[in-house]
């Protein structure tokens, strides 16, 4: 399973500081503090209460500076760089199974847990491990060093490989950007089943795993497309796409509370010919520039290779923004709908 957001569990050894090793320990800290924190890692912290509640309990008062940077992580990443996964357990212990972390990417655990626990061990020695189709990496929490994951959707991979790669970034969003000015002419001339159509459907099936809609998913588009052949892909073809595919989802408006779709007639030069998409929860915002837009051969697979920048700034993200809002017009729903 490949994964856009970096996905990082700490242990709940990960809640002191190594007894002998405080200086490089508070350096450790610092490090998960500017991975999870900073914007260009993509990064965000998966916990449920069980963990919470085990790394609050194990942290020790013997190191304020430790204590305090730990404090503000678990702090600042309730307020938005977080994701609620009930089934990762307690780690990193003895009996942990490997089905529990999927959807995971990173786990970070403390070295004094290697030498208590055989079965990590092996896990360290032989990472990544496998869990349900997720590969999880395994690394010493005294070697930290922020990284960011480069995933690419190859081209004939399956639109289930996007799929997952989308899941965690679309159930930890309240709102979901596309920049792309062929994406419904794409999606409505390429594949037997559009990708518009696959896109709905794959956003619903995942909000349904944590009973939640998504506030709104937004596309952006150029208002006229020239084919190949001389025709004209116009607006008016793109709007008749789009509610001819919302159409086909009768519980469309109890998973997805809000869809709309822009359009531009001048060309947006800041995007540095990117793709954005652009995940947004009530405080954060995590920005993708892809390679290419999502096009899609006749039988669903992928007709070329998308690569995923790391993240942009949120300096970067947000005059993006303001740009669709300075010339970009609403299509659907319309202004007098």
């Amino acid at each position: 399973m490949i994964q856009l957001f970096n996905v990082i569990a700490i242990s709940k050894g990960c809640a002191k500081p190594i007894s002998d090793e405080r200086k490089k320990s508070r350096k450790s800290i610092s490090k998960l503090h500017d991975m999870l924190l900073g914007e260009k890692y993509g990064a965000i912290l998966a916990i449920n209460e069980s963990l919470y509640n085990a790394i609050k309990e194990e942290m020790d008062d013997t190191d304020q500076a430790y204590d305090s940077t730990l404090d503000q992580i678990l702090r600042k990443a309730t307020g938005g760089r977080m994701i609620l996964l009930p089934n990762i357990p307690v780690f990193a212990v003895d009996g942990n199974n490997d089905e529990d972390f999927s959807n995971l990417s990173l786990l970070y655990i403390q070295k004094e847990e290697l030498n208590n626990s055989a079965e990590w061990k092996y896990r360290y020695d032989n990472e990544p491990f496998n869990s349900d189709g997720s590969k999880v990496s395994v690394r010493r929490f005294d070697q930290i060093e922020p990284e960011s994951l480069k995933p690419i959707i190859h081209k004939n991979q399956r639109w289930t490989d996007f799929e997952d790669l989308l899941y965690i970034p679309i159930i930890w969003s309240q709102r979901i950007r596309i920049i792309d000015p062929y994406f419904m002419k794409n999606s409505a001339t390429q594949a037997t089943v559009p990708s518009l159509e696959r896109l709905i459907d794959s956003i619903i099936e995942a909000r349904k795993t944590i009973g939640k809609p998504l506030k709104l998913l937004e596309f952006t588009i150029h208002y006229r497309i020239l084919n190949h052949d001389g025709t004209v892909f116009s607006e008016q073809d793109a709007v008749n796409h789009f509610t001819g595919s919302i159409a086909k989802f009768p519980d469309i408006s109890d998973w997805i509370e809000e869809i709309k779709l822009k359009v531009y007639k001048n060309r947006l030069d800041n995007t540095d010919k990117k793709r954005p998409i652009i995940f947004e929860t009530s405080s954060h915002g995590i920005c993708f520039p892809a390679s290419r837009g999502i096009e899609l051969k006749r039988d669903g697979t992928f007709r070329y290779t998308i690569e995923f920048n790391p993240p942009c700034t949120k300096q970067k993200m947000e005059k993006w923004k303001q740009t669709l809002n300075d010339f970009c017009e609403q299509a659907f729903p319309s202004d007098d709908s």
